[in-house]
């Protein structure tokens, strides 16, 4: 069996292997959801042994699984095989064996240990149990629609929920099937795992070289993170390059597949018209009128997969998509249900510094008359969503009349997107002020990781602590306002 490459975050490019095992080729590319293979060592290495404290020798693979297991912290949630894998890949290095042994994941690595879920999404969310439901704390001023669904938190995840109800800032979920769990606390927390698209239909355009086989699939995939109007399309590459669509797109010879994305969602990001002989990084502010000299069809770099068979893709490139419908909601949906009364505030974004080194000074003011709550999100290029500030608190208290301090961001450009063959690429990030004049709310269950990273920071994420993510519900119906900012960036290839 040929080795496959890690995907952890810090490694160079991947190559893959041209062929594999027969057998094993049938049973990826039928069920890929059904297989999930942990080896000790690549099929061209040798397992090697290691002495534990007791002075008797063990296999080095099972002797780091074990000792990651039991240093779990009691009651966490299991780490997926992914992280795991590459945990022990970390402590066979720190043994300095005498020939190298590297610990691979074959198939489904975002499952966690053992079990047959992952989480959809970065930010847990606490809940508060009413008479058999969940009274959730995301609502339709957080552009949830009927449909979504929520699983409990571990060790209960298996339970799924389907929201019921929505009000303005809370939703009411009901268990699937049977009741919840008897031994439930008062609080417990739950992670969306089904996104309702409301009256919009999700319509995605799939490079029809991938084969009808992967667009099947890909629909099937995508019904179950979506709840409403899913439509995959067969299509060529010039009718998914020229409508404003979502879409994958297949890189012959290469065996990647990119993601591209409607302009709304994207924004004026992509490759300049002109090229220029100089490929040092730079990092300058671009204004919206030279935002308009790049493609508006925003191509984003994607995955690798190994071989000649891209099935084994379906599940990322139908969790990116995903992510994509839930970004739009957050990027586009909520502003439309914000007030549009008087902004008792003012606020700016100042340059600090040279353009290549450029930082920007966040100010902010209360003008009117009632204390204001004010949180800053983070929409970012690689189309994640942050609670950038404050970092530990749901939101920032401003007495009226007065200021909040003001502090330094930078913006930073994932390496996924730094452009490539001498071409200026550009990036969009948006800084979207949240402001309340009641009691507020939390935004941290806005939050989503970047299309390629969606099994690392949803691990994370389940590991956190959930201090700051029960703001209770508001007992007055607050005014809230959004601003939006835009900065462009622009890249070379290093």
């Amino acid at each position: 069996m040929g080795a496959f490459p890690s995907e952890t975050a810090d490694d160079k490019e991947a190559y893959w292997p041209a062929s594999r095992n027969a057998g094993l080729e049938k049973a990826w590319s039928m069920n890929p959801d059904g297989f999930t293979l942990m080896t000790a060592c690549s099929a061209d290495e040798i397992a090697q042994e290691k002495k534990g404290p007791d002075g008797k020798s063990y296999g080095a693979f099972t002797y780091h699984l074990v000792e990651a297991l039991k240093n779990m912290a009691p009651n966490a949630p299991l780490p997926s095989y992914r992280l795991l894998s590459d945990k022990i890949t970390k402590a066979i290095l720190g043994d300095q064996l005498q020939q190298q042994q590297t610990p691979h994941v074959y198939g489904r690595d975002r499952l966690a240990f053992l079990e047959t879920y992952e989480a959809f999404i970065a930010a847990p969310i606490v809940s508060t149990v009413k008479d058999g439901a969940l009274v959730i704390p995301t609502g339709r001023f957080h552009a949830v629609y009927p449909g979504s669904e929520f699983k409990l938190g571990y060790p209960w995840h298996d339970t799924v929920l389907r929201v019921s109800g929505i009000d303005k800032w809370k939703c009411l979920a009901k268990p699937l099937r049977g009741s919840l769990p008897s031994r439930l606390d008062s609080t417990p927390q739950v992670v969306p795992s089904k996104w309702g698209l409301g009256e919009e239909k999700f319509r995605a355009f799939v490079d029809k070289r991938l084969g009808d086989s992967f667009r099947k699939e890909l629909e099937k995939h995508l019904k179950e993170l979506l709840a409403g109007s899913v439509e995959v399309v067969a299509a060529s590459e010039a009718d998914i390059l020229n409508q404003d669509v979502y879409g994958l797109l297949l890189h012959p010879g290469q065996n990647k597949i990119d993601i591209l994305a409607p302009s709304e969602v994207a924004g004026r990001q992509g490759e300049a018209e002109e090229t220029k002989p100089d490929k040092s990084l730079v990092s300058v502010t671009a204004s919206k009128k030279q935002a308009n000299k790049f493609n508006a069809k925003a191509r984003i770099p994607g995955f690798t997969f190994p071989g000649h068979d891209g099935l084994q893709l379906v599940p990322k490139c139908g969790i990116a998509l995903a992510n994509l419908a839930r970004f739009k909601q957050v990027l586009v949906d909520m502003p439309k249900m914000a007030s549009d009364n008087y902004e008792p505030f003012e606020w700016k974004l100042d340059p600090v510094g040279r353009p290549k080194d450029r930082k920007w000074s966040f100010n902010f003011q209360n003008t009117g008359h009632t204390e204001l709550r004010v949180t800053v999100l983070s929409l970012t290029p690689g189309f994640a969503v942050n609670q950038f500030w404050p970092s530990d608190s749901p939101h920032w208290l401003v007495p009226q009349g007065k200021k909040i301090p003001p502090f330094a961001l930078t913006m930073g450009i994932p390496k996924e997107l730094r452009g490539v063959n001498d071409k200026l690429s550009l990036h969009r990030d948006i800084l979207r002020v949240m402001v309340t004049d009641g009691e507020g709310c939390s935004w941290r269950c806005l939050e989503l990781p970047e299309i390629w990273q969606v099994d690392a920071i949803a691990q994370n994420a389940r590991n956190r602590e959930s201090t700051g993510r029960n703001p209770g519900m508001a007992p007055s119906d607050p005014q809230w306002w959004i601003n939006d900012i835009e900065v462009y960036t622009s890249s070379r290839a290093s």
